[in-house]
């Protein structure tokens, strides 16, 4: 069985960051969606600005966990 990848720094603020950057995408996400502001994402490798309901549906189709 494959184990995740842990953060093993001894720094315990460096140990967070991984956490920090994802709820701060997320919640990028969350704003632009309500602004209807574009938002550049990175989709198998090619840029793409996202606006509206294609950022709910890059939500629910996301890869990230």
């Amino acid at each position: 069985m494959i184990q995740p990848w842990q953060n093993q720094h001894p720094d315990p603020d460096l140990k967070r960051v991984e956490a920090a950057l994802r709820r701060s995408g997320l919640r990028a996400r969350e704003l632009a969606r309500i602004t209807n502001t574009g938002l550049v994402v990175t989709i198998d490798g090619e840029l793409r600005t996202m606006r509206g309901a294609e950022l709910d549906f890059a939500l629910e189709t996301s890869d990230e966990d």
